[in-house]
């Protein structure tokens, strides 16, 4: 195995594991675009590793959904005329995730300056993911199913793709939870949104709001089930009628329709553009240390045998 190696006292490791050896960043902030960055070749260097990546050969082969140049004009477009913000950025995510690795960057040339008409202030952070992190996991997986059964009933199995009732399981996959992730960063202030996302296998453009957008409940229930749930009064917060219903837009209406959940500030970009360095970096260690095999040995002694069954 490529990432591990084996010590003359019979201990497994993975190479990170040495000292003044730093863990790898799957998870790297590519480069930051502000409203006055030029977009030249240079700036968008990112965009020439990203063809070269290992997710850009992966897909090579699978079936794409693509449109044509004018189709992400459209949408472009679209988002410029859009009434309500979160639809521009729905156009504006759906022209990143369509578009043609050939039609890319005049994509990107157009879309960044219809973001910083809407924020000047705004920021795009470009994140960069590997496959490591894949990698590892499916090793586990394959540890995982050697462990439950012979060699030669793996063999019979016939799969070119690995063990059958395992090809489901790979929900650790950062193509899966990039998106995830991202999400919970924009919405850590809630009721501020401070971002909205738009990802490739192996690229994400991040954009940062600035200022935050705030969310307010509508006046009527999303669903049947509103109704339900908000007659649940067990541990709710007491609220003044007279001012709920004589100041729908106040500071009470707004305390009793985020249930109490909710910051006062969203904070500014730079701010939170310093958070999510930190946040992206807490992010690596996790998914190094959840998917490194050595963390997981028999009755978790530090000198017991690797136990693929327990990390499952």
């Amino acid at each position: 195995m490529a990432d591990y190696e084996a010590t003359p006292d019979h201990w497994v490791r993975r190479l990170a594991r040495r000292k003044n050896v730093a863990y790898p960043a799957s998870i790297e902030i590519a480069t930051i675009l502000e409203k006055h960055t030029v977009l030249e070749d240079e700036q968008l260097e990112f965009l020439e590793r990203h063809a070269r990546s290992d997710w850009t050969n992966l897909c090579a082969g699978l079936p794409q959904f693509r449109t044509e140049f004018a189709g992400v004009l459209a949408l472009i477009r679209d988002a410029e005329s859009a009434e309500a913000r979160w639809r521009a950025f729905q156009f504006l995510s759906h022209a990143v995730t369509f578009v043609g690795q050939e039609f890319l960057r005049p994509a990107v040339r157009q879309l960044l300056p219809c973001f910083f008409r809407m924020y000047p202030t705004g920021k795009v952070v470009v994140i960069r993911y590997d496959t490591r992190v894949d990698l590892a996991a499916g090793m586990l997986r394959f540890m995982y199913a050697a462990a439950q059964a012979p060699l030669q009933e793996l063999v019979k199995d016939g799969s070119s793709h690995g063990v059958a009732t395992l090809r489901e399981w790979h929900m650790t996959s950062l193509s899966h939870l990039m998106p995830a992730l991202l999400d919970f960063f924009s919405y850590l202030f809630y009721p501020f949104v401070g971002g909205a996302r738009a990802i490739l296998p192996g690229l994400a453009f991040y954009f940062l709001l600035d200022p935050p957008e705030k969310h307010m409940p509508g006046p009527f229930p999303r669903n049947w089930l509103a109704f339900a749930s908000n007659s649940a009064t067990f541990a709710d917060e007491a609220v003044d009628g007279i001012k709920l219903a004589t100041e729908p837009k106040g500071p009470t209406a707004h305390r009793a329709g985020h249930q109490r959940f909710c910051h006062d500030t969203g904070f500014g970009a730079e701010d939170r553009l310093c958070l999510l360095r930190w946040y992206l970096g807490c992010l690596n260690r996790l998914f190094f240390e959840l998917t490194d095999a050595a963390n997981f040995t028999a009755n978790l002694d530090r000198e017991g045998v690797i136990d693929p069954v327990f990390w499952i």
